[in-house]
């Protein structure tokens, strides 16, 4: 969800939100082996979600480090 929102507000559009939602339940029921039942679909959804996780940190991250640098810029200008 964090992801989409960064999405539309980048973008500007429901659209592309929506189809980005689309592919990402997609992609969480074919993605899972068939074979994955119980507690073994839980351990899989939620490594899963820290992937996703670490994913929205780095660009947090990355992004952070570029509107300091950018500002650094500016005060120097």
């Amino acid at each position: 969800r964090v992801l989409m929102v960064w999405v539309y507000d980048r973008t500007g559009s429901l659209f592309v939100t929506i189809l980005m939602h689309a592919s990402l339940d997609a992609a969480m029921l074919s993605f899972p082996p068939a074979v994955l039942a119980g507690p073994a679909l839980v351990a899989w959804i939620l490594i899963w979600s820290v992937a996703l996780w670490v994913l929205v940190a780095a660009i947090a991250w990355i992004r952070r480090s570029r509107v300091a640098r950018q500002s650094l810029h500016e005060r120097l200008a």
